[in-house]
C-alpha cells in the first residue's frame, strides 16, 4: 500500500496508511462479504483541501462515511479522472456541504482509485474533522 503525495495548489493528500490498509483489507479481496472499519481525526487548513487516496477499489464495493467538523466543510468522493477535474468544478460521485454531521453511503460503480476529499477552501478557520469509514464488499 502506497500513498502518493500530489503537488496541486492549496492542496494536501492526507498520509493515512492505517485508514488505507485496513479499508483495502475490507473491499479488495475474499469471496466472503466482510467489512472494516477505521475512524482517525484530522485537521484541514484554511483555504486547503485534504483527501484520502483509496487505491484499487473494486466495483461493486460499499462505503459508508461519517463525517463529524468543529463548522463547515465540503466533501467530495471521486475516482482519479474526477480528482483531476475537481478543482474546475467537475462531476462527483458524491458530493455534499455540511456542517456538523454527514452520514452517507455510497457503491463503487467501476474498479478504479478514489478520493474522499474534504474541502476547507471556503472556510475561514481550520477545520478539526472526525473521520469514519466502513469498506465491505
Amino acid at each position: 500500500m502506497t500513498i502518493h503525495h500530489l503537488h496541486i495548489p492549496n492542496y494536501r493528500l492526507a498520509g493515512w496508511a492505517i485508514l488505507l490498509a485496513l479499508l483495502m483489507l475490507a473491499v479488495g479481496g475474499g469471496a466472503r462479504a466482510e467489512s472494516q472499519s477505521m475512524a482517525t481525526r484530522t485537521e484541514v487548513p484554511t483555504g486547503e483541501w485534504q483527501a484520502i487516496k483509496m487505491r484499487g477499489l473494486p466495483a461493486g464495493a460499499r462505503l459508508e462515511v461519517q463525517l463529524e467538523a468543529d463548522a463547515g466543510l465540503q466533501v467530495f468522493i471521486v475516482d482519479d479522472t474526477q480528482f483531476q477535474r475537481l478543482a474546475q468544478g467537475g462531476e462527483a460521485l458524491f458530493a455534499a456541504a455540511f456542517e456538523r454531521r454527514l452520514q452517507f453511503r455510497v457503491r463503487i460503480p467501476a474498479s478504479a482509485d478514489y478520493f474522499l476529499v474534504l474541502d476547507n477552501r471556503q472556510g475561514a478557520a481550520p477545520r478539526r474533522v472526525a473521520v469514519g469509514i466502513t469498506g465491505a464488499r
